[in-house]
């Protein structure tokens, strides 16, 4: 796996395969995301559902964030993403805030952290080569640290107050403040 990542920070491409196909052939490729994910935030206040459309025939995800409600869901907004065969994750707030990282082809690239308010509007975009730059490390070495997606050296956590979101990049602690779209080292 780590020659495939070298190879596609080379500009060397890979291809995408159905999940479907033989494990010969998914060798040389990488799978595509389930048809349907789900993200909920910490009180189940907030759904997120993507969908890859007609078992992505297309790479662009459907998105809609759906309000709670007892007895029920109301949809609050719906759009189709840029993300390459959708983000690879999400962390959906207790406000309706979104956050969406990496693209499901999980490549380095400028949808690293992109924030959805609750109204559906993008407020903030990070790429890989800012939030490198920002953990003071090349995106070579940032990738080379990933855990999850492809930059996280940890899995993304919400705060207790949902208003913040700590994210480790090469093992360096930043803060994406969902309000203001701010992104901020936190140490070292």
């Amino acid at each position: 796996m780590r020659s495939r990542r070298s190879l596609l920070l080379l500009g060397v491409p890979f291809f995408i395969v159905p999940s479907g196909m033989d494990a010969s052939s998914q060798r040389d490729g990488k799978t595509l995301p389930p048809e349907l994910r789900t993200f909920s935030s910490p009180a189940g206040a907030y759904v997120l559902e993507l969908r890859g459309p007609e078992g992505w025939k297309r790479p662009q995800a459907q998105a809609e964030l759906f309000a709670a409600r007892p007895g029920g869901r109301r949809s609050v907004w719906t759009k189709t993403l840029p993300h390459r065969y959708g983000p690879a994750l999400a962390v959906v707030s207790d406000q309706g805030v979104v956050l969406l990282i990496d693209e499901g082809v999980r490549t380095p690239g400028p949808l690293a952290a992109v924030i959805i308010a609750r109204d559906g509007r993008e407020t903030a975009r990070y790429s890989t080569a800012e939030i490198a730059k920002l953990a003071g490390v090349t995106i070579v070495a940032l990738a080379k640290s990933a855990r999850v997606a492809t930059w996280l050296s940890a899995p993304p956590a919400i705060t207790s107050g949902g208003g913040v979101v700590v994210l480790e990049a090469a093992s360096v602690p930043l803060e994406l403040d969902l309000n203001s779209g701010h992104l901020r080292r936190t140490g070292k």
